[in-house]
């Protein structure tokens, strides 16, 4: 069987190497035992129950309103932003995603299928983190930096810029003031202006594509949501969805990509 995954047309099975996509069931996890410090594959978080650090000072809940928070002794320092969402549970899938459920609907995830035996700790720095084989793979820290903001999106044309101005304000809550130029100017300017900026792949993230990498115009570079990562035998690929891409404005595209080097991630924070 493929990858369980979930993006925002549902939740899928992707077969390693291709895009083809069929629906699937839910798994049934086990529930871990509320108050430890790790989450493991297979195991679940049901409503009031929760991870916390072995030195007692932080604490990833899963509250009855549906929202997976974590919580420093200075208050809430991120979250899913599901709230409202009653009766939802967090499970550890043993594919590698960290998915959501709600009455058997997907409704967040961490997008990080294929990552077989991984494990989320609840660390005594107030990081919340998966890993797998000693590597991170996802953390709260990559989405817990806030920069300057826009009331609205720039750019008036569907093209790629616009198309993450909106994932990012989607996932987010927020525009992010990350640009004044061209795509491939997004990972520069970016930081500047507050926002976290990886060059490793990462999920819930913007990707910037300098100057002719991975199809990318070589004038304007390009921009892409990744909603997924998977490791493959030649490296790490990331699943993207963007417009002005194998469509032209307006147009929705999805496709799997190689990390390679010319790649950087904007983080998308949420809380």
């Amino acid at each position: 069987m493929g990858n369980h995954v979930f993006t925002r047309r549902g939740l899928l099975t992707l077969a390693a190497g291709t895009g083809a996509a069929v629906a699937i069931g839910v798994q049934r996890p086990a529930f871990a035992g509320s108050g430890t410090n790790v989450l493991r594959a297979g195991e679940s978080l049901s409503a009031n129950q929760y991870l916390r650090s072995s030195n007692g000072s932080y604490t990833a809940a899963m509250q009855g309103d549906g929202n997976f928070v974590l919580y420093t002794p200075s208050g809430a320092k991120w979250s899913t932003r599901t709230g409202g969402q009653n009766g939802s549970a967090i499970s550890l899938q043993t594919d590698g995603n960290l998915v959501m459920y709600r009455n058997g609907t997907a409704i967040w995830h961490t997008g990080t299928a294929g990552y077989t035996g991984a494990s989320l700790i609840m660390q005594d720095d107030g990081n919340l983190v998966m890993y797998r084989n000693g590597t991170a793979i996802w953390a709260t820290s990559w989405h817990w930096t806030w920069g300057q903001t826009m009331s609205s999106n720039p750019n008036g044309q569907k093209d790629c810029s616009w198309y993450c101005y909106e994932r990012f304000k989607r996932f987010s809550g927020v525009y992010p003031y990350v640009a004044n130029g061209n795509a491939h100017t997004w990972n520069e300017t970016a930081p500047t202006r507050g926002w976290l900026v990886h060059n490793s792949p990462a999920t819930q993230s913007v990707v910037v594509f300098e100057r002719g990498v991975a199809g990318a115009s070589s004038t304007t570079g390009h921009v892409a949501w990744v909603d997924f990562m998977q490791q493959r035998s030649d490296g790490t690929y990331i699943h993207v969805w963007e417009m002005n891409f194998g469509g032209g404005l307006g147009v929705e595209h999805e496709r799997w990509v190689k990390h390679q080097a010319g790649m950087s991630y904007l983080m998308a924070p949420q809380l």
